[in-house]
């Protein structure tokens, strides 16, 4: 394209508002894809409250070792859940999401 027309073309695209020119030419944003941080907000308050609820199933078990071995049993059965419900929230293969959701969490957990 001539220096000329993509200047012309530039000015014509980013004539009101750059930024939003930006948002929407650069970035794909526009009215469809407005933030919500209020939605955002809720929505990582109950999967941290869930998520962070999980471990505490262990301590149902009877024992101090059993209690220990609860624990973390079900602390890695709640990272392949997550793992299972990340693949399918982002339309994703279930075993690849799974496994790094797993390995994720086994690598913090030594």
């Amino acid at each position: 394209m001539p220096r000329p027309l993509a200047e012309q073309v530039a000015a014509a695209l980013h004539g009101e508002d750059a930024l939003e020119a930006h948002l929407r030419d650069e970035l794909g944003h526009g009215e469809h894809s407005n933030a919500r941080p209020v939605q955002a907000a809720a929505a990582s308050m109950i999967s941290f409250t869930i998520g962070g609820l999980i471990p505490f199933l262990g301590m149902l078990a009877s024992s101090e070792t059993a209690r220990l071995v609860a624990i973390v049993v079900v602390t890695i059965l709640g990272l392949a859940l997550a793992g299972v419900l990340g693949a399918r929230a982002a339309g994703t293969t279930l075993l690849r999401r799974r496994c790094a959701s797993f390995w994720a969490g086994w690598r913090r957990c030594w």
